[in-house]
């Protein structure tokens, strides 16, 4: 897998950008944060933060990219 980077959990802090943020949780998961809908998800696992972050990675920083990245998240059962 040659050029794979492992994240620590400590750099989450620093995947946040654009429209959606990752606070973590007293249970070891995240707290999914959106800055143009307000909304709140609970219970986010690591994986599904990377999965999140990458998708949203090619996402513009918007309020309809928001709205694209929810809907993706949805359809895979994240949120």
């Amino acid at each position: 897998m040659g050029n794979r980077v492992q994240l620590d959990p400590e750099m989450l802090d620093n995947v946040n950008g654009g429209s959606i943020g990752f606070n973590p949780d007293a249970n070891g998961n995240y707290t999914m944060k959106c800055q143009y809908t307000g909304k709140t998800y609970h219970n986010i696992t690591l994986s599904q933060v990377m999965e999140v972050a990458k998708f949203a990675a090619t996402v513009p920083d918007n309020l309809e990219g928001e709205q694209k990245i929810l809907n993706w998240a949805h359809q895979r059962g994240i949120i």
